[in-house]
């Protein structure tokens, strides 16, 4: 499947295959066990992305609301980094 994506065509395909269940639940223990910067760094790849890809395309595939993505931005233009640093 390709999807178009503000003139861009990301493929969706075959590529999930990659991701076996073993990786995704190791991954997911890794994010769970990210430091408060790390959970940071991710918090800023979605803003980046969500210039690129919009709000609602990166909030769905980052698993949350658009709101949280919108606050998230808000508070980084506010106070920096600082503001994405949190449980």
């Amino acid at each position: 499947m390709i999807v178009s994506i503000t003139n861009e065509f990301i493929d969706m395909g075959m590529s999930t295959k990659l991701i076996t269940n073993k990786v995704y639940e190791d991954a997911q223990e890794a994010l769970s066990k990210m430091t408060k910067e790390g959970r940071a760094a991710v918090r800023l790849r979605a803003i980046i992305s969500a210039k690129k890809l919009g709000v609602n395309l990166v909030s769905s595939v980052f698993e949350i609301t658009s709101n949280t993505l919108r606050n998230w931005v808000k508070g980084f233009q506010k106070n920096g980094v600082d503001a994405l640093i949190y449980e």
